[in-house]
């Protein structure tokens, strides 16, 4: 899994969040053979895609 820290104070959210969500989500994608991405629009929006296939 990737490493996450904050090296600058800036970069920290209001909320006191970590900003794991994606990393944990990419982890359950990989262990499951699931896609995860995401599409951005600059100054608009972001949005992310989760793929599995189904089991029959």
């Amino acid at each position: 899994m990737d490493c996450f820290y904050r090296a600058d104070k800036a970069r920290e959210n209001e909320n006191g969040s970590y900003g794991l969500g994606l990393a944990i989500a990419k982890s359950i994608s990989e262990n499951l053979g699931a896609e995860l991405t995401a599409s951005s629009a600059p100054n608009q929006n972001t949005t992310f895609s989760f793929r599995i296939k189904a089991i029959n």
